[in-house]
């Protein structure tokens, strides 16, 4: 039978193969840009909507919003500008009735230290939180900035 073609010729491994081991595939190269070229891209969005100049960003300040002595918290909670996705998750929070998401999307990891404050209020905790968030919201983007949140 030696020399006799069978159909699986093709498919057997020589001894030295055997040794080698199975081939392995070749690593696919990345088809993600580098992330300097990524960022580059998003900046290019960002000069496009300031040259447009249709669309008008408005703010007041970058400084946090501090609830201190004043607010009765002995050490001072800072309450940093939301970034835009945080900014829209809290309009639509605040827009669905969804107070408590939208404290917390405030606040972050401080929202421990407020909301036992809100609870002391009582039946005015809900719209006080709204006017809470309204206020802060007024700080970073000014007058009006409270009915574009809740409308």
């Amino acid at each position: 039978m030696a020399g006799r073609h069978t159909p699986f010729a093709c498919h057997q491994t020589s001894q030295e193969q055997l040794k080698k081991g199975p081939a392995m595939p070749k690593k696919q190269e990345l088809t993600e840009a580098p992330e300097s070229e990524a960022i580059n891209k998003f900046e290019e969005l960002r000069r496009r909507v300031i040259e447009s100049g249709k669309i008008q960003t408005v703010k007041t300040t970058d400084e946090p919003f501090i609830l201190g002595a004043d607010w009765g918290f002995t050490t001072p909670i800072k309450v940093e500008k939301p970034k835009f996705t945080a900014s829209e998750l809290i309009s639509e929070s605040l827009r669905t009735g969804q107070v408590l998401q939208a404290l917390r999307l405030v606040f972050g990891p401080n929202i421990s230290k407020v909301l036992p404050k809100i609870d002391a209020l009582g039946d005015e905790g809900g719209p006080s939180s709204i006017l809470l968030i309204e206020d802060i919201m007024v700080h970073f983007y000014g007058p009006g900035a409270a009915q574009v949140f809740t409308n």
